[in-house]
């Protein structure tokens, strides 16, 4: 029996699965010509230079030898993670499909992970051994691994999904993202399937992207020219950056929803939003739209960039966008966004994200204008907190970074009797991993009798979409929802990014980034 190497976060997995569920490991002897390797000299040399520069000691790919963390393991790392429910034993398959001779009983449940991409110019058996440099040479802007269920006849139905943020230039710093959350995935599917013996089928990958993917190289020479490519197109996004600057900003429509045809929010691709321009040093974002004792009121976010941190404002006049005017209304000694304001029980709300590793609750003491903390509803760090009350019981969606990520990127569920808490994590968290829908951008509704939820598709940038998610299923034994509508950063010239959408009656509001040159610095004695 050999040694095999496999990367930390497969030996991570293999130790979890011995330790915690008492799994068997099964490694198949190799036979000449089964190893894969990586013959491409380009590709070799790029993972090299890669390494050089972006490797780390806690890197997740970086290849170890399995040793005796179980029984014994390797490439073709095969555990049976015992009984969760049912008597039957779960097998997960993590590298190469095994021998014949160490295939599970048919009456076995089979697990096993899979590289999957949404850009048909990737071919499936590339991905599957190079993924990772895969998404970097061919400009794929998401990484996604997928748990499929193999029946005895051959077919596959996908149960669990990770979909990250790939990195740009690095397969190995993407990896340090995406990895761990590989792991966590497997390990919670196993959890799932103890409580009831079965898992639900993953929804089909059905959020567009990777539009401007390129194709896998097949050569060395071409292999070349892709790395080069990817260099330079990094050095001249970074270059372009330092001549130019984002800025946020808010629109606004007074027409209903319904009226702009079969979209369920109204798009500003075919309608017109009027513009609230912020003054000069300040930017406006995450806009907020409730129904206050006098009429609309508009919350936000400003940005004031003198002080390196934003405020929570009310912007009056929301239905004019000329000579828009903003009113602080909660000003921090920290950063603080997307005011979340709601009302319960003839109280006012608010819900801001900060910084911290809490998420903190504030009365108003005379609304909108002053507000006061009142209680800590999470201790742990919680990103666009957005609430809803659904069949009798209230909902607190918010988006947490994955283990061992930056962004955050997974959607976490808590449950309460009232929206004062005390709240109760959702026993499936996460229920959404995937960096294109799970982090919230605006507060619930309601169309034509079915709950919706806005969200940010953060998969090319930082909050570069809208998505609009149809809430198919919200209970306490399971989430599911379906994408039904896309706003994409393209309704005006320089567009970069548009995050948050939010609609009250006739009023739809939503923001947006441009990227503008700066300013030339005035020449030494010159009289500006």
């Amino acid at each position: 029996m050999h040694d095999p190497v496999v990367p930390r976060w497969a030996a991570q997995l293999v130790e979890s699965l011995v330790a915690d569920w008492s799994a068997d490991v099964v490694v198949p002897e190799r036979t000449p010509g089964t190893d894969p390797g990586r013959t491409n000299p380009a590709i070799t040399a790029y993972r090299r230079a890669d390494a050089r520069v972006f490797g780390r000691s806690d890197d997740p790919t970086v290849p170890v030898r399995l040793g005796r963390r179980g029984a014994a393991a390797g490439s073709g790392v095969q555990p049976s993670a015992g009984r969760p429910r049912g008597g039957a034993d779960v097998t997960i398959e993590l590298g190469i499909r095994p021998t014949d001779a160490a295939l599970p009983q048919p009456n076995n449940v089979v697990w096993q992970l899979r590289q999957a991409s949404l850009s048909p110019a990737v071919d499936p058996s590339v991905a599957s051994s190079d993924a990772d440099v895969a998404d970097v040479l061919t400009r794929t802007v998401v990484a996604i691994t997928e748990l499929v269920d193999i029946r005895p006849d051959g077919m596959a139905t996908a149960l669990r999904r990770i979909v990250s943020s790939s990195d740009p230039l690095s397969a190995r710093r993407g990896g340090r993202d995406h990895f761990p959350k590989v792991t966590a995935m497997v390990l919670n599917a196993l959890r799932d399937m103890a409580i009831d013996g079965r898992l639900h089928p993953a929804p089909p990958l059905s959020v567009p992207d990777d539009r401007g993917a390129g194709r896998w190289p097949q050569s060395t020479p071409r292999a070349a020219l892709a790395i080069g490519r990817v260099a330079i197109g990094y050095v001249a996004r970074r270059v372009g950056r330092l001549g130019s600057r984002e800025r946020w900003f808010v629109a606004i429509h007074d027409e209903a929803p319904a009226a702009t045809g079969k979209a369920i929010v109204a798009d500003p691709h075919a309608t017109a939003f009027r513009l609230l321009q912020p003054p000069s040093g300040r930017e406006w974002a995450d806009p907020f739209l409730v129904a206050g004792p006098n009429g609309p009121v508009l919350f936000a976010e400003e940005w004031v960039r003198s002080r390196g941190r934003a405020r929570i404002v009310v912007l009056d006049r929301p239905g004019d966008g000329s000579g828009a005017t903003a009113r602080p209304v909660l000003d921090l000694d920290q950063h603080v966004s997307y005011p979340f304001v709601f009302e319960w029980q003839n109280d006012w709300y608010l819900l801001p994200q900060r910084d911290g590793e809490s998420l903190e609750l504030y009365r108003a003491a005379r609304f909108p204008d002053s507000w006061r903390w009142d209680r800590t509803l999470l201790a742990e760090r919680a990103a666009d907190a957005t609430l809803v009350e659904h069949d009798g019981r209230w909902w607190l969606f918010t988006a947490r970074p994955g283990p061992g990520g930056r962004t955050a990127d997974e959607l976490h569920v808590y449950i309460a009797a009232s929206p004062l808490g005390p709240w109760r994590a959702h026993p499936r968290n996460p229920v959404v991993s995937d960096v294109r829908t799970a982090r919230p951008g605006g507060a619930f509704f309601r169309h034509a009798g079915r709950l919706y939820r806005p969200a940010q598709d953060g998969g090319p940038t930082y909050g570069y979409a809208l998505v609009v998610m149809r809430v198919d299923r919200l209970d306490e034994d399971g989430y599911a929802e379906t994408c039904v509508q896309r706003i994409e950063p393209t309704w005006r010239p320089r567009m970069i990014a548009t995050h948050t959408l939010n609609s009250l009656g006739e009023l739809t509001v939503i923001d947006a980034a441009i990227r503008e040159p700066r300013r030339p610095l005035p020449r030494r004695g010159a009289r500006t």
